[in-house]
Formats: structure tokens, sequence, C-alpha cells
């Protein structure tokens, strides 16, 4: 079963940790993976809908029902992550970002959870 499956059949709201990933992923860990902000295909999906990779994120999240709450301390960052209701992402845009979850980098993965849980 997928998380979100189990959350949905048990009423549970979901919230995003990190949702905008973090910009020093690679630094941190070494990893040859971008941080999703400067990701290729987040990229490439912003320039598609004349959106910020910030803005696809959010409203990835939005689109799979899970509570978005980016961290920003910048005016004009909190004023644009509000800005992600006048587009949609379909179902290519969709299918690409799913397509990064393969590469499974993520930044908090419990070992307690049964294998498969977040996919």
């Amino acid at each position: 079963m997928n998380w979100s499956l189990f959350c949905k059949q048990h009423n549970i709201q979901v919230t995003a940790y990190s949702p905008l990933g973090n910009p020093d992923w690679a630094k941190l860990t070494g990893s040859s993976f971008p941080g999703l902000l400067e990701n290729e295909v987040i990229q490439k999906i912003a320039q598609k809908h004349n959106k910020s990779t910030a803005d696809v994120l959010i409203r990835w999240h939005i689109d799979r029902e899970v509570i978005v709450i980016p961290k920003s301390v910048t005016p004009s960052r909190i004023q644009s992550n509000f800005q992600v209701f006048d587009f949609k992402l379909d179902e290519e845009d969709l299918a690409a970002i799913k397509e990064l979850a393969k590469i499974n980098q993520r930044v908090v993965n419990p070992q307690f959870l049964p294998p498969g849980f977040w996919d």
C-alpha cells in the first residue's frame, strides 16, 4: 500500500516536509543529484508554464492534496508562493516528476517504514 492511499483511507492529512527540497542538498550529501530547485526536469516544466521551479513544486504538492508550507523570509518569495493557482501540471509534467522519485534522494527516509511505503 502506498502512503497516499493509506493516509486518505484513515483521514490523515499529509504535510510536506521540506517541500522545495534543500538548496544545499548536493553540498551536504556529496550527491551528484541537484537540489529540486535546480533540477533539470523541474526547470523544464517551469519554463513550459512560465513559472518558477518553486511554483512547480508547490503546485505538484497541492495537486497531490498535500499541505505545503514552504519556508521563506523574503517577502517577494512569500507572495510568489501563493501564485500557483493560475496553472495546472499536465499528465506529462506529473509523469516526469514521478520519475524523479526513482532516484530516491530523500532527505528524510525513516528506516522503520516498510519498503515501498513512500512509493
